[in-house]
């Protein structure tokens, strides 16, 4: 596996002051993703990633839902969890640079190390379809939808799509439907057969 990326202590520190006041005030979700034990290196070493909002709503919170969490924004303090390691605060992200995080955190646990390089050998492109967090009968449920993509220079090599919903009883208004948005994001993103897509696009 590559090393893992380090965060300069002062970015560790600003994120957290922002994290830890957003989060006082109410107004960011905050979403904990659960990294999969680590299985076996895949032989792609390199890859590019991008995320593209491909919604036809766009909007996470249906009405219902924005009356019950009426003060909060669609930015969400990312906490990652993974087997054997504690559980680690890795700052606020709007929709898009949340997938690319946890996405590039999943690439990175299967031994495939993102990079900028413009030109890569291979791109991943996650296309966001569909994001839903819904309210009634005193339930949350959460909705997500996406296609991955990836992409040999202008060729779609290999795709997947990846669809779910979860729903959990409200008890604590906005501490269940963290903790339901916590579940889908983490099921969704670790159903990605990522061998599969480098197998089918010959990698």
């Amino acid at each position: 596996m590559s090393a893992r990326r380090k965060i300069p202590a002062w970015a560790a520190v600003f994120a957290a002051a922002i994290v830890s006041f957003s989060c006082a005030t109410g107004t960011v979700l905050n979403v904990t993703y659960q990294l999969p034990g680590a299985g076996t290196s895949l032989p792609l070493r390199e890859i590019g990633l991008a995320v593209e909002d491909a919604r036809g709503e766009r909007a996470l919170l249906t009405p219902r839902a924005r009356q019950e969490l009426e003060e909060v924004s669609e930015v969400f303090a990312l906490t990652v969890a993974a087997p054997g390691r504690e559980t680690e605060l890795r700052g606020a992200f709007p929709l898009e640079p949340l997938f690319q995080e946890i996405l590039r955190l999943r690439l990175e646990q299967a031994g495939i190390r993102v990079t900028r390089t413009p030109s890569p050998q291979a791109r991943l492109v996650l296309a966001l379809q569909e994001f839903r967090l819904d309210f009634g009968d005193r339930r949350w449920t959460a909705v997500i939808a996406f296609e991955t993509r990836l992409e040999r220079g202008a060729t779609v090599a290999s795709r997947q799509s990846v669809r779910g919903s979860a729903e959990r009883m409200m008890l604590r208004r906005k501490v269940d439907a963290e903790k339901v948005l916590s579940e889908i994001l983490t099921d969704a993103v670790n159903q990605l057969d990522l061998a599969g897509l480098l197998r089918q696009a010959g990698l």
